[in-house]
């Protein structure tokens, strides 16, 4: 690279400006610009730069470079890696992802599909609970395909881009655990059984009460059946299911209440007197 104060960088144009994708071509007229060494584009505090070695043609009067991945809209800036550093007069624009469409709904581990469009400058994809999730990008930048990974509960994915910036998706559901119902529900005692009904229950893997924790001595009935039986130390408070670390269902349980009882305790008070 030639001394630019020898071959002095003078920027006549940038085209196109307008409706440019992540990874279009743009060229950079002038004279010398074969001494410009980076080019930075508009991305987030940092920007996105592109240095000499990734410019696609070179020479004294045009380069050549994509657009990247994570570019944004706005001001180019140009140097030579020494003293010479100018703005481009007139601003770029770089048309952003978007996201049109999701499949409503799958099982875990299933595949599903995020439609819309420049998609390739989608960096990561989190399932709702921020958990990452594989995917590829179609050919045509205009659809997603993203495998749902067993931890992670119905929600808004997220699509974190390069450049920082974040989309969100349309509700996306999995099958969830949901109780509909316990009987009984009030004046429990110990060794009562309780039923509850809901939906999925094959996929609980835990089952906790209040005042006991966890308990290993419960009945998956069926898909919408569940028993157990109440212990001695349960209390009022929430029965919960666990369905993996992001979904749990919960139903609210009362004990029967002793009432009038000023003493519970064994001791034999024949001998008390006053």
């Amino acid at each position: 690279i030639f001394d630019s104060f020898k071959e002095p960088i003078e920027v006549t144009s940038i085209t196109p400006v307008t409706g440019l994708n992540a990874e279009d071509e743009i060229s950079i007229k002038g004279d010398y610009v074969y001494n410009i060494a980076e080019v930075i584009f508009p991305s987030g505090v940092a920007g996105a730069p592109v240095a000499a070695e990734e410019f696609t043609y070179v020479s004294r009067k045009e380069i050549r470079l994509r657009v990247p991945l994570a570019a944004e809209s706005g001001i180019i800036t140009m140097n030579d890696g020494a003293e010479w550093e100018v703005e481009y007069k007139d601003p770029i624009e770089v048309i952003t992802a978007s996201v049109t469409s999701i499949t409503p709904s799958a099982d875990f581990g299933q595949e599903i599909k995020i439609t819309g469009i420049n998609l390739h400058t989608v960096e990561s994809v989190l399932f709702p609970g921020g958990v990452p999730a594989d995917f590829t990008v179609s050919a045509d930048n205009k659809t997603i395909t993203a495998t749902v990974p067993a931890e992670c509960k119905s929600g808004a994915l997220s699509l974190l881009l390069y450049s920082g910036a974040a989309l969100t998706t349309p509700e996306f559901a999995v099958p969830t655990v949901t109780i509909e119902s316990a009987t009984p529900k009030i004046d429990l005692v110990e060794g009562d059984e309780v039923t509850l009904k809901g939906q999925n229950f094959n996929r609980v893997i835990g089952v906790s009460l209040p005042g006991v924790g966890d308990i290993l001595d419960y009945n998956i009935v069926d898909d919408n059946t569940l028993t157990f039986t109440v212990p001695e130390e349960m209390t009022d408070g929430d029965v919960v299911l666990t369905q993996n670390n992001y979904i749990t269902a919960t139903v609210t349980v009362e004990m029967r209440k002793l009432e009038g009882v000023i003493w519970m305790g064994k001791e034999n008070l024949s001998g008390w007197s006053n």
